[in-house]
C-alpha cells in the first residue's frame, strides 16, 4: 500500500460533493448510535473525541475531502495521470445485489464504502499502532459512511443503473435531482424536527429487533440494502413524482435505513472500543 497523506489546511469553501442523507440523516444516524453505546464504548471513544460528541462530525467527511487523501496505488483506465485519491461514499452491487469486494476491477475503479468500513474497522481493533488522531480520523469516516451506505441513492446496480439518481425528475411541480430529494426532501418534508429529536422518535426498535439488525458484517448489511432499496431506482429522468404518494411510500424506508444505519454503527463502535 502506498503511504498515507495528511493535508493539513482545510479547504476554503465547500465543493459540490455527494453527500448522502445530508446534514439531518447524517447527525440522526451519529445520534442513534451514540445512545446505544455501551459505557465502555463511550468512554473510550472520549480519549479521542474529549466531550465532543461523534454527532459534531457526522457530516465532516463530505465537506472536508481534501483534509485526509489516500494514494490507493493505481491509476485507473480510461483515466490516466490521475490517480485516485479520494474515499468513496458510495457503493456498487452486481444482479445479485451482492456488493463488490475491494475497489480495483481489472483496471476499472470500483467506488466501495462497504470496503473502508470494514477496513476501518478491522484496523482500529488493532489501534494501539496508531496515534490518536488516525484513529480520530477513521472513527469519523466509519461514522460517516456507514450513514452513506444506507443511503438508496448511493448505491451502484451494475449494470442496470450507476447515475446514483445524478438526474432530475419533477417532484412537487418542480424539477429535483433524485439524489438531492433522497439526500434531503424525503426525511425533511414531513419531519419538522432536529437530529436530536429525530433520534428520539426513531430509535424506537426493540432489544431483539435491534440485535437482529446488526448481525453479520457491512457487506451482509449492504446486500440487505440493496435489496431493500432496489424499488426506490425504479423512477428514472423526467419522471413526474405524485408528492404525497411518493412520500407515504418511501418516507418509511428512509426512516428504516436511518435506524439501520444507527444501530449497526453502534454494533461497530461497541464491538471495537467496548470490550
Amino acid at each position: 500500500m502506498k503511504r498515507f497523506f495528511i493535508i493539513m489546511a482545510f479547504v476554503a469553501a465547500h465543493v459540490n460533493v455527494v453527500s448522502a442523507w445530508g446534514i439531518l440523516g447524517h447527525t440522526t444516524v451519529a445520534k442513534i448510535a451514540e445512545n446505544n453505546l455501551t459505557p465502555k464504548a463511550r468512554q473510550e471513544l472520549a480519549r479521542y473525541f474529549g466531550k465532543q460528541s461523534i454527532v459534531f462530525y457526522a457530516t465532516y467527511p463530505d465537506y472536508y475531502r481534501s483534509k485526509w487523501l489516500y494514494d490507493f496505488g493505481f491509476d485507473p483506465v480510461g483515466d490516466v495521470g490521475k490517480r485516485v485519491n479520494v474515499y468513496p461514499h458510495t457503493f456498487e452491487v452486481d444482479k445479485d445485489f451482492k456488493a463488490f469486494r475491494g475497489f480495483n476491477d481489472n483496471g476499472r475503479y470500483v467506488k466501495n464504502c462497504v470496503h473502508f468500513i470494514k477496513q476501518f474497522s478491522d484496523e482500529l481493533h488493532d489501534r494501539k499502532c496508531l496515534s490518536d488522531s488516525i484513529v480520530k480520523w477513521k472513527v469519523i469516516m466509519i461514522v460517516h459512511l456507514v450513514g452513506d451506505m444506507h443511503c438508496p441513492e448511493h448505491i451502484q446496480y451494475n449494470p442496470e443503473d450507476m447515475s446514483i439518481g445524478k438526474y432530475n425528475v419533477r417532484f412537487d411541480s418542480r424539477n429535483i435531482k433524485y439524489h438531492t430529494l433522497w439526500d434531503e426532501e424525503i426525511l425533511t418534508r414531513r419531519n419538522p424536527f432536529g437530529y436530536s429529536d429525530t433520534a428520539l422518535l426513531l430509535d424506537t426498535w426493540s432489544d431483539k429487533k435491534i440485535a437482529e439488525t446488526a448481525k453479520g458484517d457491512p457487506y451482509d448489511w449492504a446486500e440487505e440494502s440493496a435489496r431493500l432499496s432496489y424499488p426506490v431506482h425504479a423512477y428514472k429522468a423526467g419522471v413526474e413524482l405524485k408528492h404525497v404518494k411518493y412520500l407515504n411510500e418511501f418516507t418509511p424506508l428512509a426512516e428504516d435505513q436511518i435506524r439501520r444505519a444507527g444501530y449497526r454503527l453502534a454494533a461497530l463502535l461497541n464491538d471495537i472500543f467496548g470490550k
